[in-house]
């Protein structure tokens, strides 16, 4: 089970010779990249008309996943937004069928 990422957590990764996705243990979709160079960033996965798809947030430190919950709030945030799209993709095909 994915544990709950924190800022002192995120801090002590080390990067990889590879790129790696940890998952957030509090909302499912959330996920740290970190890079070979150790930059550090928060995306969100999901699917959209069945493809798998990743919409990428922001930086780390600028989107910190604890103390004011920047990173869960961007991703709920992103949820309400493909939610949307999704909405508006199906009216539009929809129309044209």
């Amino acid at each position: 089970m994915p544990k709950l990422l924190t800022a002192k957590s995120v801090e002590q990764l080390k990067p990889g010779v590879k790129r790696i996705e940890i998952p957030d243990g509090l909302l499912t979709g959330l996920y740290l990249v970190v890079q070979p160079s150790g930059a550090k960033s928060w995306a969100v996965r999901y699917r959209h008309t069945g493809k798998a798809k990743k919409l990428t947030l922001g930086p780390f430190p600028a989107l910190e996943p604890d103390s004011k919950g920047q990173a869960r709030r961007a991703r709920r945030r992103s949820a309400r937004l493909i939610a949307a799209m999704a909405t508006k993709a199906a009216r539009v095909v929809a129309r044209f069928s």
